[in-house]
């Protein structure tokens, strides 16, 4: 009885990532996993999206990794499959979101203290 209980909790790991809010397609996570993941790559495959996510973290006081100028880079360039009818439910996919916003949604993949994710938030979505 134990065993099948723990059978039926065990989350994937997007799942946990759903859970605890994260809004990003499962294919566009893996992408974040996999660009963390991997060794460094030290050439910018993208100098404007390595230059917007930088000042984004700049304008919030936080610095932004290589991976994560890397990731945003990645997921900045996608553009929308022609079969958009089978989007998630909860999800959003990149080319939706502003380059603060994806930013913010990097942030919480890659920063397992939230405080990058927080300060982003408070910089450009808090209206308090």
């Amino acid at each position: 009885m134990l065993l099948e209980l723990e059978k039926e909790t065990l989350l994937t790991p997007y799942e946990e990532y759903i859970e605890k809010g994260g809004i990003f397609s499962e294919p566009d996570y893996q992408l974040c996993i996999d660009i963390l993941s991997c060794p460094d790559n030290t050439e910018p495959n993208n100098r404007l999206a390595h230059m917007q996510i930088t000042c984004i973290g700049s304008s919030c006081g936080i610095e932004v990794s290589d991976k994560e100028r890397e990731i945003y880079s990645a997921l900045r360039v996608e553009m929308p499959k022609q079969e958009t009818h089978d989007i998630d439910a909860g999800t959003i996919h990149v080319w939706e979101m502003s380059d603060q916003f994806l930013a913010m949604h990097i942030f919480f993949v890659t920063d397992p203290t939230g405080q990058k994710h927080k300060y982003v938030y408070k910089r450009f979505f808090d209206r308090e």
